[in-house]
């Protein structure tokens, strides 16, 4: 019978399981099988030094770099993630390295050490000294009016109809594509404080674990169609009495109907 799954099991646990046989064979200088479990006894052996030379490695190609070392190999974004790709597997991951324990424990990725390594890596960011970042910039307001009028200027109904919906969604409440993919009409409510807006809820937020994680946010229109989401909830609404995209039908102030992902 296979091991329950793990409820928190993160989504990337390939890429951790990578990052974490990546250091081990670094760390011991020893090829291990992709599918090599480590034991505890294993992984309680690394030090806060370990983790430390192996981002030094990363980032410099010298496992103990001076002040005049730039970090060329490597953002501080990417040891961020590798710092959390190895903590998931620390048997004592909740606890902070305890430097005045006999002898010192605790989970090495919670260390001086490695947040010290972090920040100077920014720093050098910052001063232009680093990697060069590979991120898209940021939209600019003519991006997303141009977007929105090549969508709305097609005649196939998801690209005139629907994805302007949701990427205006997504905009109003400066949301992820995946939060939005998954909002359900269920989840858009009538304001009781405010009869003439609307709220809703986002639980699909990467954040949000618990209930009081997504609490009810206002949707206002805009005097500009190309951004008033409400425009793009009713869209359809003339025609059908029910708008498929977000909007519905209003029973007791509650919207009635399924999410994004479906179509009646």
């Amino acid at each position: 019978m296979p091991p329950a799954r793990n409820p928190n099991e993160p989504l990337a646990l390939p890429q951790c399981r990578a990052v974490l046989r990546e250091f081990m064979c670094h760390k011991n200088s020893t090829n291990y099988p992709k599918v090599y479990e480590f034991s505890d006894a294993e992984l309680g052996a690394m030090s806060p030094v370990d983790l430390y030379r192996f981002f030094c490695f990363k980032a410099c190609h010298k496992h103990d770099p001076g002040p005049t070392d730039k970090p060329m190999y490597a953002r501080a974004n990417s040891i961020e993630f590798w710092k959390k790709a190895m903590s998931y597997f620390m048997p004592n991951r909740l606890a902070s390295w305890n430097y005045l324990a006999n002898p010192p424990c605790g989970n090495p990725t919670k260390s001086k050490e490695v947040n010290d390594l972090i920040k100077a890596v920014k720093k050098k960011e910052t001063r232009k000294q680093g990697r060069k970042s590979k991120a898209d910039r940021a939209i600019e307001p003519s991006d997303f009016v141009q977007t929105i009028s090549i969508l709305e200027n097609t005649q196939d109904y998801n690209k005139r109809y629907r994805h302007p919906a949701m990427i205006k969604t997504q905009f109003h409440f400066i949301a992820r594509g995946d939060d939005i993919a998954h909002m359900k009409k269920e989840n858009i409510e009538q304001s009781a404080e405010h009869p003439w807006t609307l709220t809703a809820k986002l639980r699909w937020s990467k954040n949000v674990s618990e209930e009081r994680d997504c609490p009810k946010q206002i949707v206002l229109g805009a005097n500009d169609p190309k951004h008033c989401v409400l425009v793009a909830w009713r869209w359809r609404g003339w025609r059908r009495g029910a708008v498929w995209q977000g909007s519905c039908f209003w029973s007791g102030g509650r919207a009635e109907g399924r999410g994004w992902r479906y179509r009646w």
